[in-house]
């Protein structure tokens, strides 16, 4: 390693550690479709409202999530008490969070995969793996889901 190198792994490994989730040094992150198979609900749609701003950087978050397609699960999630959501397929959501805390910090800008259980009578992210429980939505990430868990029943839910 030249002086360059080791000056920049050290500015890196300085910003990440207070900048970053401190477990994410020698982390490899887990394939979508690898995190799916280790959960019980996958679905795809986006945040129609956050209530982020209502947590500090140490606690977690809701979001009303809007789920488009629900690609495991479904009848999981059929078995969800009427309040929990709205009849326009939209759910409140519970447990994402900073990304210095190693949690899923949801935006309302992109369609996103999220990775789910049932907690309390509701659905809540789940982490297999850090930041894990949500994934910015891809076509292809998609397919590469549905195809490595074959057996589990896609359920689309009608939107209109």
């Amino acid at each position: 390693m030249n002086f360059t190198q080791i000056f920049l792994h050290i500015v890196t490994t300085v910003v990440i550690g207070i900048s970053a989730c401190p477990h994410a040094l020698d982390w490899e992150k887990k394939p979508p479709e690898e995190r799916a198979g280790e959960t019980d609900i996958v679905v795809v749609g986006y945040v129609s409202k956050s209530y982020k701003a209502q947590a500090d950087k140490d606690t977690t978050y809701s979001v009303d999530f809007k789920i488009i397609r629900t690609l495991k699960g479904g009848e999981i999630i059929a078995t969800l008490p009427q309040d929990n959501h709205t009849k326009d397929n939209i759910y409140r959501i519970t447990n994402f969070g900073s990304m210095l805390h190693c949690f899923a910090d949801l935006d309302e800008e992109h369609v996103f995969m999220l990775f789910l259980h049932i907690v309390d009578d509701h659905l809540s992210a789940k982490y297999t793996d850090l930041f894990g429980a949500a994934e910015v939505w891809t076509m292809q990430m998609e397919d590469k889901v549905i195809l490595t868990n074959t057996g589990n029943k896609i359920c689309f839910l009608n939107i209109s």
